[in-house]
């Protein structure tokens, strides 16, 4: 039987952007890679812990604001049970958002899946970094929300 319950999935990492290759005069592209730590709090559950990977590509505009973007997620327990999901990211109201789906896995996480609506926080780790950048740089950032998960 199915069980959808609420959820928290908080955590926080470094991105690291590869060189940005223009789209048109106002839009430039990137690839990124986060490495990163999570929690996932289900209600009635203990906190699960992972280690998380996103692995995408993002758009930036010239006043250097990441306007949209997706990645591939890698999620993996202490235990090295895996859940694997897509996430996409926009603007709101100028605020960094997210839609993050998590749908198969492996082990505990094979009868799961969830998604959260996220919010990002983030700036370039060095401060002196231009935005946007003309190469390589990596970003720091912390990011939360609230969903729900399936088990069963």
């Amino acid at each position: 039987m199915k069980e959808k319950l609420n959820a928290v999935f908080e955590g926080g990492g470094v991105a690291s952007w590869g060189s940005p290759v223009e789209v048109d005069r106002e839009i430039s592209t990137f690839c990124y890679e986060v490495t990163s730590t999570m929690r996932l709090t289900i209600e009635d559950r203990e906190p699960a812990y992972f280690s998380f990977s996103i692995r995408g590509m993002d758009e930036i505009n010239r006043q250097g604001e990441v306007t949209s973007g997706f990645g591939k997620v890698q999620a993996e327990d202490d235990q090295g049970h895996r859940w694997y999901g897509h996430v996409d990211w926009f603007l709101e109201n100028g605020r960094d958002k997210g839609k993050l789906i998590m749908r198969n896995g492996t082990g505990k996480w094979s009868k799961y899946s969830g998604e959260f609506d996220l919010d990002l926080w983030g700036r370039p780790a060095d401060l002196n970094a231009p935005m946007p950048p003309a190469g390589p740089m990596k970003f720091v950032g912390f990011v939360e929300g609230t969903g729900t998960v399936e088990t069963g």
